[in-house]
């Protein structure tokens, strides 16, 4: 079973997916479906500057290890040479965050988005400081299922990849 046949039968309002073509191909069955989506930039992956799409050396490696603990003891705006911070995703997400909540009739939505950024998102979703988003553990083609009480976000499900072991 994949994503798809896991959770097509969730009558799904809106997907929003970050401007990347990933995020597109991993979501694209429930596209087909009809179902509208919103492409936002805003949910794009971390810049890694530099390193964007480079296969990283061991030399690297301990670099970029260096700036995940960095970030950790809060030195939320460090990142690669001409790449992005923590704190600047966070602002970006804010933006896509206030944009999908005002949508009143889209009562349940898929975002499909990178790690990192995800990580950020949960974050800010959790009210929890951005230097504990390696707290939040990630794969790829997971599911979390967040809900908001009307004045906060409840995480119903955490990285959940069953639907990856069938």
């Amino acid at each position: 079973m994949d994503f798809f046949q896991a959770y097509r039968h969730i009558p799904f309002k809106a997907v929003y997916t970050s401007a990347l073509v990933r995020t597109w191909q991993t979501v694209a069955r429930f596209i087909e479906l009809g179902i509208h989506h919103i492409p936002l930039s805003d949910l794009n992956e971390i810049s890694w500057g530099i390193k964007d799409g480079t296969k990283i050396n061991a030399e690297e490696q301990l670099i970029y290890r260096q700036l995940l603990n960095d970030w950790e003891h809060g030195l939320l705006d460090r990142s690669f040479r001409l790449g992005e911070s923590p704190n600047q995703v966070a602002a970006r997400m804010k933006r896509a965050i206030d944009l999908i909540v005002r949508e009143e009739d889209e009562t349940s939505v898929l975002i499909c988005t990178h790690g990192r950024a995800m990580r950020i998102l949960l974050c800010l979703l959790m009210n929890r400081p951005l230097n504990e988003m390696e707290r939040f553990l990630h794969s790829n083609v997971c599911l979390y299922i967040v809900q908001w009480d009307g004045s906060q976000w409840h995480m119903e499900v955490s990285n959940d990849t069953t639907h990856l072991m069938h």
